[in-house]
């Protein structure tokens, strides 16, 4: 059925504009926070008559006394800012502060606190600002060049600056007279101090040095050298910090501190968390559609939903194309309309595989890749079907029975086979031209090809030149996201659909798919997943009421009536326990019976047989403790139907990922409240809100409030489970964001120790990898829930390299091959002499990491297990699932932290960073029934949480067999 409706758009727009009000703020407390130490690397500025200070502490500029005192924050509550540098009148303070437009300009302020401007203007990252003697100009380094970082000049009161350096540059400095400029550039051993300007200086270019140095140019002296930051107060006597003191010292080396005090004025929110049911009953809707794609004929949907594959005839019936335990993604329709394309695990890799609708078969289409295949996409002259490869290789396969027409279609890897092909990788789904011979992706262009911030935009590969070339479609603006939300080009060839901002966009373009005219937006109504109809007019998407179509003038409902039931858990289950970890006392109960009632604990009380009515689970010999719950996650759709079994063989209950897009995190926890698929409980964060510069893929780019506003109503529409920034959007924002999420009942989760402090967010998972005591302060004094991610900064390698005998165990056989079996290898190889250095590196590295974490803990933080594990930039694979929790419950012991504090920051402390302990997190009557079964008791040995017998989620109970696990873990 068809619900045609031509004032949709309309209607949707007023929506999004009731969404943009203002919430009204939540109540919060007052948290006051003394400071006598600055954080690592912070910088300081004396001003040119000797009576202020500058520093940057926290993210804020603060004035020091020349001789020390009370410190007084400069800078506006909202703005974040470092790098500070005097003006030669001694009444402002320049420094790299993140506007109100989401970017990184130079600004200044006057030492009052008052008139703030901004020098520079425009998307680019611009730091480390140096201003002139006679107050005239500015240095700073900038990527707005887009090819390298490097130093370029502005004229105070102008608004065009001027490139300074062709080659790479940081750390700018003035000569006394300003007419030469020192700077530090990459050399061939290290880093090297070079200059440029009218003459030569005083003392030549350093030699290149193992860490980066600094300019510094004496103004009494005239004389440049190589050095530390530092500040020449007199011809004897220079202005540094060191490690988080500021101090003065003599050139004969003796030296004092200034101190100071900072006192940090913070707000804490209070409010009460919200969240869905997490065991509905009856009927459900399906809300996890996952890439709808629109056969050739413009008459058939096909989709992901619950675990399979599923095809709607338009004004049909939905049909389901799979019905297996496997995992199905990205179907791909032939032109002709008789086959559909997908990625599937069923042979234990995800491969490319075509169902053939007339024979009623299944094909494969590949076999052993290197890699997860997915992304697949048909040819319009049905000759190929091009897909990803870890989607960071582009492929293409040739479709049974035809020919193609492109000559040398190759496979196109990112690492550069390409003559000038750019250094990138996370490619999004592919999208064909009408000729059938070049594809574009969805792709990072970063502002240097050196990598780093950019924006999502398209990358056109033609096979049979084979040539790249970079496609911006909308000019500072991030098109798709590069997982699942990519641009697809039109039947015709001379249009692009695309989403950016929370719009639908149309933008029309040449044969070769370069822009010929601004884009126009054709749908407001919060869309994903677009696909064209066949006149080149229509797109289909999917928004958070189902599936729609529009053309721009007309929008209309495509009716999908689809629901699923959710999987009902026993209806009595007895649990006796040897002992029992309540996750409230460090003190076990001992021999115990749990009694469970339609997957809720009911009773705990002390063993007795009289009490073993009807379905018994005899755990007499084992230690019994609630579900692991690790709180930061990356899940990889690739691993297929296993990942669900790995996460419970180790004892993992419930996830939270905090990345994956909100319908592919719905569709898991969907297929697993079915029944469909076996795993933990799935939390979403949904698409995490990134700033205006984009880095990793996935995450919604936030321009505006507008987009911003768009955003956070798509992700309550779809009921996420907490929000989660990663990067940074302008300080309003953040603030709006904060606001929006405690008004909904929902945490909120950044990286930003900034953020996070400015703007009352809920949670930090940010590593922090030495210590810092003002940083421990700050976490410690707020009460904030913090995720330390060890694991991932080197504890995971450290744990299985002292112990090999974790990689030795039954559950890495749950694993896909590519993943599985390199550590399964490690397991029989010894470490040698020659990696022990590497060892020894990470190990001294772990150290300082946790002295922070047990600074952290004694200042009051609160831990929370999340291990960052999956597939993302900075790890790509090597921190598994499952048993990376358990290294970073060892971490953390190692760390000074006993074990029932590790144990609660897995389990109660990591329920409450999700928003859910009320109803999990321990062994009480009221909680859900999350157990998992030790073989020993990990309040004395941290290690025993390895040692998974069985595990139970809501009440059902797996055991290693069920799991699928080959052989059951080491005892």
């Amino acid at each position: 059925m068809l619900t045609l409706s031509r004032a949709a758009l309309p209607a949707a727009i007023a929506l999004a504009a009731l969404c943009a009000q203002d919430v009204a703020p939540v109540p919060a407390h007052d948290v006051a926070i003394s400071l006598t130490e600055g954080t690592l690397g912070m910088n300081a500025a004396a001003s040119p008559d000797h009576q202020w200070i500058a520093i940057d502490l926290l993210g804020s500029i603060w004035l020091v006394p020349f001789g020390g005192g009370n410190a007084r924050k400069l800078t506006p509550d909202s703005l974040e800012a470092y790098a500070p540098t005097w003006s030669p009148d001694n009444q402002r303070v320049a420094f790299s502060g993140l506007g109100d437009d989401g970017a990184w300009h130079i600004e200044s302020i006057s030492i009052t606190g008052g008139d703030l401007r901004q020098i520079t203007e425009g998307i680019y990252e611009d730091t480390d600002p140096a201003w002139s003697h006679d107050g005239t100009r500015m240095l700073f380094v900038s990527d707005r060049g887009h090819d390298v970082r490097t130093i370029w000049e502005i004229a105070i009161g102008s608004k065009e600056p001027r490139r300074v350096l062709e080659r790479q540059a940081f750390s700018p400095a003035w000569s006394p007279n300003d007419e030469d400029i020192a700077f530090v550039a990459e050399a061939l051993r290290g880093w090297m101090v070079g200059t440029v300007g009218s003459r030569e200086p005083d003392v030549p270019p350093s030699e290149p040095t193992a860490g980066r140095p600094v300019p510094v140019w004496n103004p009494y002296t005239g004389t440049l050298a190589a050095s530390d930051r530092r500040q020449w107060l007199s011809r004897a006597e220079y202005l540094h910090t060191d490690a988080s003191h500021i101090l003065r010292t003599t050139a004969g080396g003796s030296r004092r501190t200034v101190p100071f005090k900072a006192t940090l004025k913070l707000k804490r929110a209070d409010f009460d968390t919200a969240h869905r049911v997490l065991e509905p009953s009856g009927p459900q809707p399906v809300k996890g559609i996952v890439n709808p794609v629109l056969s050739a004929d413009g008459s058939r949907v096909a989709f992901q939903a619950l675990g399979d594959l599923w095809m709607l005839p338009i004004g049909g019936q939905p049909i389901r194309v799979t019905d297996d335990p496997f995992v199905e993604l990205d179907p791909a329709w032939s032109p002709d309309g008789f086959k559909l394309a997908f990625s599937s695990d069923r042979t234990g890799s995800m491969e490319l595989w075509m169902h053939d609708f007339r024979a009623g078969i299944d094909v494969p289409l590949t076999a052993k890749e290197d890699g997860a295949v997915t992304g697949a996409a048909w040819s319009p002259d049905g000759s190929r079907i091009a897909y990803l490869i870890n989607h960071g290789i582009v492929a293409s396969v040739l479709a049974p029975g035809v020919v193609s027409r492109c000559q040398a279609i190759n496979s196109v890897s990112l690492a550069g086979v390409a003559p000038g092909a750019p250094l990138l990788h996370d490619f999004g789904r592919a999208t064909w031209a009408h000729d059938s011979c070049t594809v574009a992706v969805g792709a990072l262009l970063p502002y240097t090809p050196a990598g780093g911030s950019g924006i999502n935009q398209l990358l056109i590969y033609t096979f049979d030149r084979p040539a790249f070339s970079a496609d911006v479609l909308f000019p500072e603006h991030s098109i798709g996201n590069r997982r699942g939300s990519e641009p697809v080009w039109s039947p015709d060839g001379l249009k692009i659909a695309f989403v950016s901002d929370g719009r639908l966009w149309v933008a029309p373009v040449d044969s070769g798919g370069k822009p010929i005219a601004a884009p126009n937006p054709i749908a407001d109504d919060l869309p994903d997943s677009p696909s064209w109809a066949p006149d080149s007019e229509h797109v289909v998407y999917v928004n958070p009421s189902g599936l729609r179509r529009t053309n721009g003038e007309f929008s209309e409902s495509l009716d999908m009536n689809l629901g699923w039931a959710p999987s009902l858990p026993p209806p009595r289950v007895i649990v006796h326990a040897g002992r029992v970890f309540t996750g409230r006392s460090d003190l076990p109960l001992g021999p115990t019976d749990i009694t469970i009632e339609n997957g809720v604990i009911t009773h705990v009380d002390p063993h007795s047989d009289d009490a073993h009515v009807g379905t018994v689970v005899d755990a007499g010999d084992q230690f019994v403790m609630p579900g692991f719950i690790d709180a930061r996650v990356h899940l990889d759709p690739t691993y297929g139907e296993s990942l669900g079994r790995i996460w419970l063989a180790y004892g993992v209950t419930s996830v939270r990922d905090v990345s994956l897009g909100p319908y592919e995190g719905i569709e898991q926890r969907e297929a697993v409240a079915n029944g469909r698929r076996i795993g933990p409980r799935v939390f979403i964060a949904g698409d995490p809100f990134d700033g205006r510069r984009v880095r990793a893929a996935g995450g919604t780019s936030i321009e505006s409030e507008a987009s911003l506003d768009a955003a956070l109503q798509r992700a309550t529409l779809l009921g996420v489970d907490s929000l989660a920034v990663r990067g940074r959007l302008a300080g309003p924002l953040e603030q709006r964001l904060v606001e929006y999420a405690h008004a909904h009942g929902l945490r909120a989760t950044t990286s930003s120790l900034f953020a996070a402090t400015a703007f009352r967010y809920d949670e930090l998972d940010l590593p922090i990898r030495q210590p810092d005591p003002a940083i421990a302060d700050v976490i410690g004094k707020a009460g904030m829930l913090w995720t330390p991610q060890i694991s991932a900064s080197g504890g995971f390698q450290a744990s299985y390299d002292h112990d090999r005998s974790m990689l030795r165990d039954g559950r890495l056989g749950l694993f896909p091959a590519r993943i599985g079996d390199r550590y399964k290898k490690l397991g029989v190889t010894p470490v040698t002499e020659n990696e022990r250095p590497v060892l020894d590196i990470i190990e001294r590295s772990l150290r300082l990491q946790r002295n922070a974490l047990s600074a952290i803990v004694a200042a009051g933080g609160r831990v929370v297990v999340g291990t960052n594990a999956g597939p993302h930039d900075d790890f790509n694979d090597d921190l598994l699932y499952g048993l990376s929790l358990h290294t970073e419950l060892e971490q953390l012991v190692l760390a000074g932290l006993t074990p029932f504090q590790a144990l609660q920051a897995a389990t109660l402390t990591a329920a409450d960073a999700i928003g859910v302990s009320d109803v999990l997190g321990t062994i009480e009557a009221g909680k859900l029934a999350d157990l998992v079964f030790l073989g020993g008791d990990p309040l004395q040995d941290i290690r025993r949480t390895r040692d998974v017998r069985r595990v139970m989620r809501g009440g059902r109970l797996y055991d290693p067999g069920m799991l699928g696990v080959l052989q059951e873990p080491p005892r």
